[in-house]
């Protein structure tokens, strides 16, 4: 997955516990720690906490986490996309299944589906 590039004129986040840091600056001396390169300055705005990290808003780890900062305010669900089969029998269409990849999908459809479908939902969301 591709994130956005964090956006310093916009609230940012943690990604974990969704705690709001206002960045005091983003091009400070660069400090180095371990081959790592923090540049980013910001302060927990709940408890005044002063943390750093990479320009990018990463803490320091090569893979996402909790603690890195993000622009997406804490109360946006997150978005999920899934496939799905669809079939007919006598009493109309029906779906099966909820698959991570098209290709999981179609293995698993067998010769009865008339297709395959991509979705895309937020977490609790309910169409009328």
């Amino acid at each position: 997955m591709t994130e956005k590039k964090l956006d310093l004129s916009k609230p940012v986040y943690t990604r974990g516990d969704k705690e709001e840091w206002i960045v005091l600056c983003g091009d400070s001396n660069t400090i180095t720690n371990s081959n790592w390169q923090f540049s980013l300055i910001a302060v927990k705005k709940s408890t005044g906490e002063i943390g750093r990290w990479r320009p990018d808003g990463r803490i320091g780890t090569a893979f996402g986490s909790p603690d890195d900062l993000i622009n997406m305010p804490p109360n946006v669900p997150p978005r999920h996309t899934g496939y799905i089969n669809v079939y007919e029998n006598e009493f109309g269409l029906f779906v099966s299944g909820l698959f991570q990849s098209s290709g999981v999908a179609r293995a698993a459809g067998g010769s009865s589906r008339i297709t395959c479908v991509r979705i895309e939902f937020e977490e609790g969301q309910f169409d009328e």
